[in-house]
Order: C-alpha cells, then sequence, then structure tokens
C-alpha cells in the first residue's frame, strides 16, 4: 500500500463475498491496482475453499482483509464484510468481475459530499461492452407481445426501466429510467444507511438478492442511481433458461409478500414464464 501515492486511496471499504475465486479473484485485483482510486480497504469474505492467503501476496499495494465464513452463501457473506468495514463509504462487488480504471474515481465523486438517503451503482456491460441485460432489452423492443405481457404484469400501468413489477418480477433498463427502483449488486452507499440494508436469509445462491436489497432502500424513501460512466466488466454473463427461471421463483415470491405487490400477478407470472423457458431455443 505505501507503493502507491496515498492521495489515490479514498474512504470507502469494499467488500468482495467470493467463493471458488482462485481463478477470478486476480482479475478484479488486477484491475483495482490499475485504478486512478483505491479503496482503503478490501475485504474479501472467502470460505477456505482456495488458498487466498497466497493469492492475495501478489497485491502488497493493495490493503486486503480476509475474513472466513461458515456459510457458503452471498447475502450472509456480504453482511460479514458491511459489519467489519471501517470507512465511512462501502461498495459491494462480485469476485467475477472487471472494473474501468476510472470506476472508483467516478462513483466516489457521485458520493462523497451528497449520501444522505442515497445508493448508488456502477454500470455493468458485457465483455462486448453491451449492457449486462441486452437480451431483455431487444425482446422487449422486438416483441409487441412479450411488451404487452410485461404491461399486464404490472397491472397495467406504465412501465419503466429499472422498475419492479407488480408481479414482483424486476424489469431491466428498457426505456429511459425516470426513477430506479433497484439496482445491480454493485451498490455503493454511506455507512449511515447500513441500518437499512436488509436481504434475505437463503441457503445457496441467492437470486435476486440486489433487487431485494436495493428495492427496500427504493420503499424507504432512498434515491438510487445508476451511475453510466462507471464501467463494470462481467466477462461471463450467464442465459437465463428454465432451471434458472425455477431457482428464482421463491425469491421473487419474497419481494411479492415482503413489498405487498399483487400475489395473482405473481401466479400468472410464474406461470407464463415457464412456458416461456420451456419453448424458448435461444
Amino acid at each position: 500500500m505505501n507503493q502507491l501515492n496515498k492521495e489515490i486511496f479514498i474512504n470507502l471499504s469494499l467488500i468482495i463475498a467470493s467463493y471458488k475465486g482462485i481463478n477470478k479473484l486476480p482479475f478484479l485485483l488486477e484491475s483495482i491496482e490499475k485504478g486512478t482510486r483505491i479503496p482503503k480497504e478490501i475485504i474479501i469474505v472467502h470460505t477456505c475453499h482456495d488458498n487466498y492467503t497466497e493469492l492475495i501476496k501478489e497485491y502488497n499495494k493493495l490493503n486486503i482483509i480476509l475474513i472466513k465464513s461458515d456459510k457458503m452463501n452471498q447475502v450472509f457473506q456480504r453482511k460479514l464484510g458491511i459489519n467489519k468495514a471501517n470507512y465511512d463509504f462501502i461498495m459491494q462487488l462480485d469476485d467475477d468481475i472487471i472494473i474501468n480504471k476510472l470506476m472508483f474515481e467516478i462513483i466516489f465523486d457521485n458520493i462523497k459530499n451528497d449520501y444522505k438517503n442515497k445508493i448508488i451503482s456502477a454500470n455493468i456491460l458485457t465483455k462486448n461492452n453491451l449492457p449486462a441485460d441486452i437480451r431483455w432489452v431487444e425482446n422487449y423492443n422486438k416483441n409487441f407481445l412479450f411488451k404487452f405481457l410485461i404491461f399486464f404484469l404490472n397491472g397495467f400501468q406504465a412501465v419503466n426501466g429499472n422498475i419492479v413489477l407488480k408481479s414482483g418480477r424486476p424489469v431491466p433498463e428498457i426505456l429511459q429510467t425516470k426513477k430506479y427502483q433497484w439496482l445491480n449488486s454493485s451498490l455503493c452507499f454511506h455507512r449511515s444507511s447500513i441500518e437499512d440494508y436488509i436481504s434475505f436469509n437463503i441457503d445457496g445462491k441467492s437470486f435476486y438478492e440486489d433487487v431485494y436489497t436495493s428495492h427496500n432502500f427504493f420503499m424507504r424513501g432512498y434515491r438510487l442511481y445508476k451511475i453510466k460512466k462507471a464501467i463494470i466488466t462481467h466477462p461471463v454473463t450467464d442465459k437465463m433458461n428454465f432451471i434458472l427461471h425455477c431457482k428464482t421463483i421463491k425469491n421473487q415470491y419474497r419481494i411479492v409478500k415482503d413489498f405487498k405487490k399483487s400475489k395473482i400477478l405473481f401466479l400468472i407470472d410464474a406461470f407464463l414464464f415457464s412456458i416461456i423457458f420451456l419453448i424458448r431455443k435461444n
């Protein structure tokens, strides 16, 4: 850490939940080292499936803190890291992404002087510099029936980008977003917001956990923003299929129940999207 100019370090704790990340983390850590701004501490919450102690020795310019989690759960691991954070601002990232060198500088400039009841996120793109939800957006823009279905699942109310439908389904940025109701997993906030950081407890992969947490902030009156110029690259994005869809249903219902959406529209949503993913070939 002393090998770099001290002014490059910002008043931010970065939380990374990692599971079997020995082959993924180096790309993220290398991109952090190349950044114009670097968090004062990087807390990696791992599950001891890899030798993280050996891995971080290669990145002695960074202040990396390792925490072992007895539970293999992204939400649980993030909470462990957040509870150990020492600095005024906190940001969470997945372990399989790469950041643009200006990302932390842009994020920090957008929140350091205006942070009360404010949550921001970076802009996640594919390796081809396309929005992470590009397939969803293209289907919405090209298919009238799909567009009508989304309108119906929102109780015949206007649909905007980054809203949560009445059926509990999160909609990506299909249109110019007027007011973000949810953000992706790269959340950044002031530590005073920790008291309102809520997520569900569930074993295994936590589908929609970012939607649940950020939508809860929205429902509590927080201002949500996605900072378009703060770029994160997600080299590998899983295509939604029938099996993955089925795994999301339970958590979608949690959104419906906890945020008082429509249970009837949820049931229709789960049924119709099950059919869509069963018959879809591409």
